[in-house]
Order: C-alpha cells, then sequence, then structure tokens
C-alpha cells in the first residue's frame, strides 16, 4: 500500500502539469481561466470533491448548504470504517504473532498454479518463482514502481507540444531510444537479481533433480514475462500518444520487444556471471561488476538499436506505406533479430558457464 500510495503521489504531481505554474501568465485573465479550467473538479454530484466544492461555495456566502453536512458525515464514515479496519488488523496481527499460534484452514483442493506447476519441472520452478517473487514486498514494490514510470513516461509525452509533421517524428526517433533506456533500467531491477534472489538456500536447488540449463531458462522466460508487457505498452500506448503513424508504430514496436529480449537475456546471463546470494536487499545485487556490465551493454545495444531504426525513421519523411512490407522489410528485421539474439545468447552461454563455479 505505500507502493501504490507513493507511485499514485507522484504520478500525481507530474499529472497537474507544474510547467504551466511557470508558463501561464496570471495577469491574463483569460490565461488565468483557462489554467483554471485545466484543474476543473469532476462534475458528478456525489464525488467527495463536488461535495467539497459546493461546501466551501456555500461558506463563502455565509451559509451551510446540504453539500456541507454531507461531506462532514461521509468524512465521519470514512473515519469509523478507518477505525474498524485497523482495530481488526491490529488484533488478527497480534494473534497471529503469539508463538505457537496455528490458524487452520482446512483441507483444499489443488488451485490452478497447483496443476500448473505439476506438469512439468519448468512449470514447477516458474510457479515457484512467481509465488516467491510476490510474496517478497520489495520485489512486489517494484512492479508498482514500474507502471508508475511508464504513466510518467507517456504523461511528459502527452504534453510536450508538437507543432508539425516533422517534429513529430523527430520525437517519435527520440522515444525509439528512450524506451529501451528505460526497459534496460527495470531491468536492472526484475531480470538481474532473479538468480540472486535464491539466497542463502541455493542449496536447495543444487540437490533438486533440475539442471543449470533449465534453471537458467526459467529465469529467462520469468524476465521475459516481466519485460515483454512493459515493452508491447510502451511500443504501442506512446506512439498513439504522440500522434505517429501506423509505420513508426511498427518499428517502435519491433524496437521495444528487441529491447525487452535483450534487457532478459544480459540481465539473466550476467546476473548469473556475477550472483550476489549473500544481500539483504534486491537492490543490492546490481551494485557490482555484474550489473555495470549489464547496463553498459544494454544501453549500447539500445543506441545500436537507434542508429538500425534511422532508416526507417528517415523514409517515413515522405512515404505512407508501411516500411517492413516493403522490400527492405524482411532484411531489416532479420538484421534486428540477429542484433537482438546474439548478445543475449552470449550472456547466457556466459552466465550458464559460469554458474557452475560463481567467482
Amino acid at each position: 500500500m505505500g507502493a501504490v500510495l507513493g507511485g499514485g503521489l507522484i504520478f500525481l504531481l507530474r499529472a497537474v502539469r507544474p510547467e504551466a505554474l511557470i508558463q501561464t501568465n496570471f495577469a491574463d485573465p483569460d490565461a488565468l481561466d483557462r489554467f483554471l479550467q485545466s484543474f476543473r473538479n469532476p462534475t458528478a454530484p456525489f464525488l467527495p470533491s463536488s461535495l467539497a466544492s459546493d461546501a466551501l461555495d456555500g461558506l463563502m456566502k455565509g451559509r451551510f448548504t446540504l453539500e456541507f453536512f454531507g461531506l462532514v458525515g461521509l468524512s465521519l464514515l470514512l473515519l469509523a470504517l478507518a477505525g474498524l479496519v485497523a482495530g481488526y488488523a491490529y488484533q488478527i496481527g497480534w494473534v497471529r504473532a503469539l508463538e505457537g499460534t496455528v490458524q487452520e484452514r482446512g483441507l483444499r483442493g489443488p488451485g490452478f498454479w497447483d496443476r500448473f506447476g505439476a506438469s512439468g519441472r519448468a512449470r514447477a520452478l516458474w510457479v515457484r518463482d512467481l509465488r516467491l517473487f510476490f510474496r517478497d514486498a520489495n520485489q512486489a514494490a517494484q512492479l508498482v514502481l514500474v507502471g508508475v514510470l511508464v504513466l510518467l513516461y507517456t504523461t511528459s509525452l502527452q504534453f510536450i507540444p508538437l507543432e508539425g509533421e516533422r517534429f513529430r517524428v523527430v520525437v517519435g526517433f527520440l522515444h525509439l531510444a528512450f524506451q529501451g533506456f528505460v526497459i534496460a533500467g527495470v531491468g536492472v531491477r526484475l531480470a538481474y537479481p532473479l538468480y540472486s534472489l535464491e539466497g542463502p538456500g541455493f542449496w536447495l536447488i543444487q540437490t533438486a533433480p533440475v539442471s543449470r540449463l533449465t534453471l537458467l531458462l526459467t529465469r529467462f522466460g520469468l524476465a521475459l514475462a516481466f519485460l515483454l508487457p512493459l515493452a508491447l505498452l510502451l511500443g504501442l500506448l506512446s506512439p498513439q500518444v504522440i500522434g505517429l503513424g501506423a509505420n513508426l508504430t511498427q518499428i517502435s514496436v519491433a524496437i521495444a520487444v528487441a529491447s525487452a529480449i535483450a534487457s532478459a537475456g544480459l540481465g539473466v546471463g550476467l546476473g548469473s556471471a556475477f550472483p550476489r546470494f549473500d544481500a539483504s536487499n534486491p537492490a543490492e545485487v546490481p551494485l557490482g561488476l555484474g550489473g555495470l556490465l549489464y547496463m553498459g551493454l544494454s544501453l549500447l545495444h539500445s543506441a545500436f538499436l537507434v542508429v538500425l531504426a534511422a532508416r526507417p525513421v528517415y523514409l517515413s519523411f515522405g512515404s505512407r506505406g508501411s516500411y517492413l512490407a516493403g522490400p527492405e522489410g524482411p532484411l531489416w528485421l532479420l538484421l534486428l533479430a540477429v542484433v537482438t539474439l546474439l548478445p543475449a545468447l552470449v550472456a547466457l552461454a556466459f552466465g550458464y558457464r559460469r554458474m557452475g563455479n560463481p567467482a
């Protein structure tokens, strides 16, 4: 809840557009009115914001309105509900904290994840890793911060004053670079620490009938499950916010997916080559040579993808057709696949070799 509220506060501060305070001439009545209109409360009569607006309007005129008493009653009701929930949570937590206290849950049949994990070793590892990931408050909070990061990025793009088709395409080209940097930054917190999260209990995995290759590939699949949705969201949503055409949207999605695959491969491979099982917090795992190599190689890969996208973006100035459907499209996709899979496979191979004898 702390991460959700903190992320919501950060997004709210960005959504109110603080730069408008500098750009607005408050001496101009029309500019002031436009500024206030952009922060109008919702007009639904039962929302607390509307009740507060009507109550303040009545108080300014020297009278108590029905909305004022409704707002006071709603505040008291919410305060009473918060007290009941807090008292119940404190009582349950205090009882569970007593030594030897056991809560009887009864017999329950296997759920979906239990049946999914029982069908193979790889799926069992995925289910175990997902459960461990979401049970860790630090890791679960990372997903909230990732969502806030995407919202901040897309919101900032929405408020850029774009005048003219050429300037919009230039901003779209810069977006191709920034989305790779965003994915690389998220990967260092989600993909790189996956192998080190085993912690001191890593010996349990070593005694289990699981090969190093299976362990490595399941980590890679889990990293893709985290990074691919983010890449698709950035690749599809950001061009729509900027107002790019279908041609650049396709290029953006291809570049985003390539960045996600490369970041997942580099993160899992280098994270397996330079593990830190003694880290008390997942944020401490990338602090070392492996994390530095990951960030350097990821940013270098993102920069190379931008160079690779220069020609499709340049050709989009005078063409409305799809670049990927043209004669150069398949060759460009093949080159994109090579420069994406090559560093990912090399990093995974390097991590596989070091997993047996980490230094």
